[in-house]
């Protein structure tokens, strides 16, 4: 690419600033543009395939100096600052016509890659004092690289890490625990994979936290919630609703679960502590306005009446085969746990309340296709055994927490094709039996090709597993078209007894079995009376009001029902979710306003919220809602997962589930400041900030890919941010013939590698790094006022 690229400067003030006109949002004494100045432009030479510019002292000698991928000789570009610069007009007089070689600033040193490098970052990764740079690398390698006391960099540790589509900036640096040493995170497709630094330097084995979002990126650490702690940031780039996807580090010094904000889908987001306050501030560029807008993250105070915190907790690839969750005390310790299952990876993956929350989870090993789990205690010890199934292996087996770990399960003897079970209590001991049906293919019908069978079995004292008869005999022939896909217990018409609930895939009508005598089972009429639709075992839930009430969700309501002695669904109340495009797949009642009375909450998938409805004078009328926004609804349970004595909401998704902690104070995304550029014809792209005019105060430079222009902001907290002026990069005509080369300036970042304490604008545009040294605004710069061209 051939062409020239202009820095037009002027003097002004004594300092050195752009010639274009400052537009001034609104009067002052001294317009803002006084305060900001750079002195003249200095170039390095890169190539057109350079990205992640990393500062850090990269030799310890007290210096801020760059680490830059280029990917088109496989090496990392170290540009290190000279003690003494060249005299920039002696090096260029040796130079030849149009060479752009060796920067006078810097010696340019190469870190040679055996890989293509998607990903930088730098920290001090082994306690030595010494800043280290560690890369990811395709397909799956990250590598850490040891800063020497001198010499090469030779030393290196490498960790495998699977499933990372890696990106620039899907990895990151800080202190993820609180210990003062310099962690490493790596954004995985499924997991993020955290590793942290042991008191001997080390780095231990990658911890696995489950993402909620396949297309995370942008990782980022920083204090965002003001506590004092490092929290871990990224964007789900799949949401595009709630795209801030926040790992907020507890007390503990562990991080905790994703949390979600809602927000329009930002084109540059750059974390930066703006107000002077404990925390880092978002700025975020609206792709929907094209303005640059501020938040900050705050938490609720309990005199706002919060509906609770809802956080996310991911524990399978959400495009996988058919899961499932289910809630129960698995290790015995009195308090319920979550259990949930990975088909894909042949486990279960067991989340275990802890200090007041649940754990990340841990995964142990089960059947291949394991899709179906309950929890029951089967031999009365205290704890919950997991019953699972696949359909894959055709096995039905139980696992029970033992020295520390679920073990594998062991298999139910069960003759033929298990395609559904559930536990329920059928003799009233207080322990649950398995009721199971199984499609028996080798006895043909002339309707179907295949029978299906209900049958029970129940577990001994000496644990074996034996028939458990249903009215007298083995089994009960069920008249199925097609195998269903789950089994849900309730209790129908209110006898006390539980009844059984078969639902289909492809739209297909439950079927109700309902319990008589015996543990007799039959088939409830399927004409006549108010009927349940395409009901899925998430759209049902047993809970209870002024009394136990079994809620269906249907269309844009939901309705409490009852079979009545006739075999018939009678309506008893109905809660709407009031707006056409709603769709309510599923319901559940539970405290969460610490008041009389349960609540009615109603999973509104058509506009993505939680709807809570709470009782009045005339009934039950909406009182909360919660963004809910692209989360794959399954099913719902309702428990105590926190030890508060409050029960909890639990909602089960595809690949991650759902926490609604009733009371808890929520975090919330507050705007503090909003900006509208009054330049024309801009497309903001990207931004980077700090302080660029030696106040004390971050500024925000913010990124134009249509006019390539640089417009700087100050932010006070009074009139929050403000232009303070702006400068052209380089003109569209002096890049003819190059090509299609993305956004320019495609890159920047702020630090001082001049050595004069004060922080400088650079930015990667094309195969040029532009470094814009900051002025003092003290005496003028040692140059006549023009222009600073160089040839392309």
């Amino acid at each position: 690419m051939t062409g020239t690229l202009f820095v037009r400067a002027a003097f002004f003030g004594g300092c050195l600033l752009a010639a274009s006109a400052a537009v001034a949002s609104e009067p002052a004494e001294v317009p803002l543009d006084h305060y900001y100045g750079f002195q003249p432009l200095e170039l390095v030479k890169l190539s057109d395939r350079a990205h992640s510019i990393v500062p850090g002292d990269f030799n310890h000698d007290g210096r801020m100096d760059l680490a830059i991928v280029d990917n088109k000789s496989n090496h990392i570009a170290l540009l290190i600052q000279r003690e003494t610069p060249l005299d920039p007009v002696a090096e260029l007089a040796t130079r030849q016509v149009n060479e752009l070689d060796e920067p006078w600033r810097f010696e340019r040193r190469k870190l040679p890659m055996d890989r293509e490098i998607q990903a930088l970052c730098a920290g001090d990764f082994n306690g030595d004092g010494r800043i280290d740079l560690a890369t990811f690398g395709a397909p799956d390698r990250l590598t850490i690289r040891y800063q020497p006391q001198s010499g090469p960099w030779t030393e290196t540790r490498e960790f495998r890490l699977p499933e990372v589509e890696a990106r620039p900036w899907s990895i990151a640096a800080g202190d993820l625990n609180s210990d003062q040493r310099h962690d490493l995170v790596v954004l995985g497709k499924n997991s993020t994979y955290l590793l942290l630094q042991q008191a001997d330097g080390t780095m231990a084995d990658p911890v696995v936290l489950r993402n909620t979002s396949p297309g995370l990126g942008l990782a980022m650490i920083a204090d965002v919630t003001g506590n004092g702690r490092n929290d871990l940031f990224a964007l789900a780039n799949d949401d595009q609703k709630q795209p801030i996807c926040i790992r907020v580090q507890n007390e503990d010094g562990r991080l905790g679960p994703e949390q979600r904000f809602r927000l329009e889908p930002p084109r540059g987001v750059v974390l930066q502590n703006m107000d002077g306050k404990p925390g880092a501030e978002i700025l975020a560029i609206d792709a929907q306005t094209n303005r640059l807008r501020m938040f900050t993250i705050e938490q609720a105070t309990p005199m706002e009446h919060s509906a609770g915190r809802i956080v996310q907790y991911g524990f399978a690839a959400a495009d996988g085969a058919d899961r499932e969750v289910d809630v129960g005390d698995i290790d015995g310790d009195g308090k319920p746990d979550v259990v949930a299952t990975d088909p894909d990876r042949a486990q279960v993956i067991v989340f275990l309340q802890r200090n007041g929350q649940l754990d990340l989870g841990a995964a142990y090993p089960s059947f291949l296709g394991v899709s179906q789990i309950r929890l029951s205690d089967f031999d009365g010890n205290g704890a919950v055994e997991a019953a699972v199934l696949s359909t894959k292996e055709n096995t039905l087996g139980v696992s029970q927490f033992e020295n520390g770990r679920l073990t594998f399960p062991q298999a139910v003897n069960v003759a033929g094709e298990v395609r559904a079970f559930e536990t329920i209590d059928l003799n009233g001991d207080g322990r649950d039996e398995l009721a199971i049906v199984v499609k028996d293919s080798q006895a043909t019908r002339s309707r179907t090709g295949a029978r299906y069978l209900l049958s029970a079995v129940t577990r001994g004292e000496d644990g074996t597993w034996t028939a458990f008869p249903l009215g007298g005999q083995p089994s009960i022939e069920l008249d199925l078209k097609s195998d269903p896909v789950r089994m849900v217990k309730l209790d129908a018409n209110q006898d006390g007894r539980p009844d059984l609930l078969l639902t289909f895939e492809g739209g297909k009508n439950p079927k109700l079995l309902v319990q008589g005598e015996g543990a007799a089972f039959a088939a409830a009429a399927e004409s006549g009376g108010v009927q349940l639709g395409e009901a899925r075992a998430g759209s049902v839930h047993s809970g209870t009001l002024d009394k136990p009430v079994l809620l269906i969700a249907q269309g844009n309501f939901a309705r409490s029902v009852k079979l009545d002695d006739q075999g018939r669904w009678q309506v008893l109340d109905q809660f709407n979710a009031g707006e056409v495009n709603s769709r309510v797949e599923g319901v559940a009642t539970l405290d969460l306003d610490g008041e009389p009375g349960a609540e009615v909450v109603l999973v509104d998938s058509g506009v993505g919220k939680l709807r809570i409805l709470r009782q009045g004078a005339t009934g039950y009328a909406p009182w909360r809602e919660i963004d809910l926004v692209s989360f794959p609804y399954r099913g719902i349970k309702v428990a105590d997962l926190n030890s508060d004595g409050r029960p909890d909401l639990l909602l089960a998704g595809a690949g991650r589930f759902a926490v609604l902690y009733a009371g808890q104070p929520e975090f919330k995304l507050l705007e503090l400041a909003s900006f509208e550029s009054k330049l024309r014809d801009t497309f903001m792209i990207d931004l980077v900030a700090g302080d660029l005019n030696g106040d004390g105060r971050p500024d925000a430079a913010v990124f134009d890919a249509r006019t390539h222009i640089v417009e700087l902001l100050a932010y006070s907290p009074e009139k929050g941010l403000q232009h303070a002026m702006q400068f052209k990069v380089f003109d569209s005509k002096s890049f003819q013939g190059g090509g299609e080369s993305g956004f320019q300036p495609r890159e920047g970042t702020i630090a001082d590698v001049t050595g004069d304490g004060r922080a400088d604008l650079l930015l990667l545009v094309h195969d040029r790094l532009l470094i814009y040294p900051q002025d003092a605004g003290e005496t003028p710069a040692a140059t006549e006022p023009g222009s600073v061209a160089a040839e392309q």
